[in-house]
């Protein structure tokens, strides 16, 4: 059986016979992401290279949820992270983290199985950038 290495994110079969390959390397305080194209000879075509370039808060999985749920964002640049969530009212329930990341893709798992059904907004500031994102609890 083939063991797909830890720096391979993805591979997917193309109309032509050909392949998608996808991954990342960490290097250092970066992290590199790359896409090929390999041809049905396998051969590359077409070669993507870049580093995170956009600080982004991704959509919890899942949402709505009901005790927990994962809060995933990527860093374009190492930073102090905080992670705050709000009630519906306003009123802090929870923060998470305060501590230094490195740039990449990152996921905190939040554990909501304190707090009732309700409406909750999830506020991540990084280096003083905030980004916020509403979390349906349902128990």
């Amino acid at each position: 059986m083939f063991e797909v290495p830890s720096w391979l994110s993805a591979i997917q079969q193309t109309n032509d016979d050909g392949y998608i390959v996808a991954g990342s390397i960490n290097t250092g305080n970066n992290r590199k992401i790359w896409l090929t194209r390999l041809g049905s000879d396998k051969q590359a075509v077409e070669l993507a290279s870049q580093s995170p370039s956009v600080f982004t808060l991704i959509q919890a999985y899942p949402n709505p949820f009901n005790s927990s749920a994962n809060i995933s964002f990527v860093l374009p640049y190492s930073g102090k992270v905080n992670l705050i969530v709000y009630d519906s009212n306003g009123r802090e329930v929870e923060s998470m983290l305060g501590e230094l990341f490195p740039a990449g893709n990152h996921r905190i798992f939040f554990d909501a199985s304190q707090l009732l059904s309700g409406i909750y907004f999830a506020k991540l500031n990084v280096n003083g950038r905030n980004h916020v994102q509403k979390l349906v609890l349902i128990k």
